[in-house]
This record gives C-alpha cells, sequence and structure tokens, in this order.
C-alpha cells in the first residue's frame, strides 16, 4: 500500500503552520539557549523561516554531536533548533497520512505508543512463554537471551521482520527489539 499525503508544500509554509511547530518544537525545551534565542525573535525568526521555505532557499544547518554515557555510551547528533521547527511543520502534516498506515503493534515514535505500551503488550500476548523485558533484550524463562535490534536486517521490510500473519504479530519477532522471526531460537 502507498502512502499519500495530501498536504501542499505551500500549507507546510503558511504561519499557522509554522508557529504551531515552533510550539511543538519548544516544548519542555524553552529554558535551553536554542530555544529561548529562537523565540526572543519569534516573529523575525519565522518569517525569515517561511521565506526561505516559500523561496526555496531553505538549507539545514549542522548538527551539534554530543556522547552520553547513559545507559550506555552514544553518540547523539541534535539538529539546530530552526530545523526542529522545520521538521514538526512537515510532520504535522504528514503524519496523519503515515499513521493511518502504520500496523497497530508499531511501538516508536508514534504518539500515545512507546516503550513502556510494547512492554506491557509483549507481557499479554506471551504470558505462557515467560517472556523477560529488560532494556531491549528479550529473554525466555530458562532460555538464552537474544538482543535482536543487533541482529535486524535493515534491508528486509518491516513487515517480513516482526512476522505478521493476517494482521497480527506471530513467532519470535514479538518484542521490544523487533528480532526477525527465527533470530532467537526458544
Amino acid at each position: 500500500m502507498v502512502t499519500q499525503a495530501t498536504a501542499t508544500y505551500a500549507e507546510m509554509c503558511t504561519w499557522e503552520n509554522l508557529y504551531s511547530a515552533y510550539r511543538r518544537a519548544a516544548r519542555g525545551k524553552r529554558s535551553r539557549q536554542a530555544a529561548a534565542g529562537f523565540e526572543f525573535r519569534l516573529e523575525d525568526n519565522l518569517l525569515e523561516l517561511q521565506v526561505e521555505l516559500l523561496e526555496h532557499r531553505y538549507r539545514p544547518g549542522p548538527y551539534a554531536s554530543f556522547t552520553i554515557h547513559e545507559p550506555k555510551r552514544r553518540l547523539i547528533s541534535a539538529a539546530p533548533f530552526r530545523d526542529r521547527v522545520v521538521h514538526h511543520a512537515l510532520c504535522q502534516l504528514i503524519e496523519p497520512a503515515f499513521e493511518r498506515s502504520f500496523i497497530e503493534h508499531s511501538y516508536a515514535n508514534r504518539v500515545g505508543k512507546g516503550t513502556h505500551r510494547a512492554l506491557g503488550i509483549g507481557r499479554r500476548v506471551s504470558p505462557g512463554r515467560g517472556l523477560h523485558f529488560v532494556a531491549g533484550w528479550v529473554r525466555p524463562s530458562g532460555g538464552r537471551a537474544c538482543r535482536g535490534a543487533r541482529r535486524i536486517d535493515h534491508a528486509r521490510p518491516t513487515v517480513e521482520r516482526i512476522g505478521l500473519q493476517d494482521g497480527r504479530l506471530a513467532g519470535p519477532g514479538i518484542g521490544v527489539a523487533s528480532a526477525p522471526a527465527g533470530a532467537c531460537t526458544w
């Protein structure tokens, strides 16, 4: 099935959409320097962004990279705040179309879903299997642990990776790590 968003580029560039996108991007981050600096000249920044977008002159800025050490060492790359405003402006228009095409048991980066909900569903659909979910690991009781996320072949379609049958999750691909079917022999 092809997902088709009906919104236009001009709709993405409207003042209302850009202002709403700014509010979403700033949620929980208004005290940070980048968000506060953008807000200090909010109207000027949004107008400048709108003109750049409408004239097709907008170019993303350089990402800031930093390392975090909890729960493990990872390199994080963050887009500049004004780029996050553009990301939200685009997502506000295309997300509804994509949301309709996602399967019910897709939990990452979706409003009202997430890791905790995925864990709860995993526990409910496999109570007899004795699965334990810990930080992305899926371990059956009395069996060996596997880390499915490292074994995913990202070239294969998601539907094949999680093992769908008639629109329902099936097989050993169930879990937070979405391990490919057969990756963990239980």
